[in-house]
């Protein structure tokens, strides 16, 4: 994301000198001419600035969307194994015992080792593999004494395996190369159209500054698109306290068998 930055800056400190330059030429050239001056040259790049930020706002609406999906669908997750948890709590047999340890170490999983892999737009084989262990335990569980009560827990169970899903399909990336290359492509060519039709009565002390705050909200909202892109990792991620929370509360086991990012012991 910050090497996206460093280019999106020097592409944009670039374009906006050269138009400067070869449009302070230009209009040294036509010095005298009455053609195409005044308010057909400053809106030329309307239809340019327009598209920009239109197609801007449109991928930031769609990455904000997305990256409120990961929130709700992480929050939902941790609900969903708390009222497993609570449910197994007051479940009676070894068999409810042993799904509630498989899910506490499901939940420390999430934490210390799924949540840092999603990052990395991946997922932890730990967390998946302790998630086979709790169906296990409740296909136990299913042909004992607390069978109702098994039942009741599975309704949850299938919330939080279908969360976990949505929250691996958020960490995807949901804006492709090409696009984000449009992008700065937009920015830097809309900058740099209006630094090169700039008129030259405009001072550099009234140009560089219009210039740089154009240029800063593109460039802002480009930034904003990319840490969306990345719901659980960056400044504005996504953290795993819900399921924190859970796996340290009440109903987990106290000695589970995994250690305390959830690695099997």
């Amino acid at each position: 994301m910050f090497v996206l930055a460093l280019l999106t800056i020097a592409l944009v400190a670039a374009a906006v000198a050269a138009g400067i330059l070869l449009g302070r030429g230009a209009w040294r050239r036509r010095r005298g001419d009455t053609g195409l001056v005044g308010l057909e040259v400053k809106d030329l790049p309307t239809p340019l600035f327009a598209l920009a930020g239109l197609l801007v706002a449109f991928v930031l609406v769609t990455t904000y969307t997305d990256w409120k999906s990961a929130r709700s669908a992480a929050a939902r997750e941790a609900r969903a194994l708390a009222a497993e948890l609570a449910t197994l709590s007051v479940t009676p047999g070894a068999p409810a015992r042993a799904a509630t340890a498989a899910l506490t170490c499901y939940g420390r999983s999430v934490v210390a080792l799924e949540w840092p892999a999603m990052g990395e737009r991946t997922a932890s084989p730990v967390t998946a593999a302790w998630s086979v262990d709790a169906d296990r335990r409740y296909a136990r569980l299913l042909r004992g004494e607390g069978a109702a009560l098994a039942e009741a827990a599975l309704t949850d169970r299938g919330v939080r395996v279908d969360a976990r899903l949505e929250r691996l399909a958020a960490a995807q990336a949901s804006v492709p190369a090409p696009l984000t290359a449009l992008l700065v492509a937009a920015v830097v060519l809309g900058v740099g159209l209006l630094a090169f039709l700039a008129h030259p009565a405009i001072r550099p002390v009234i140009l560089v500054p219009v210039l740089v705050a154009t240029a800063l909200l593109f460039g802002g909202a480009l930034l904003l698109i990319q840490d969306m892109d990345r719901p659980f990792s960056g400044p504005i991620a996504t953290g795993p306290s819900a399921m924190a929370g859970v796996v340290e509360g009440p109903g987990a086991a106290a000695r589970p068998p995994c250690d305390a990012e959830g690695r099997p012991q």
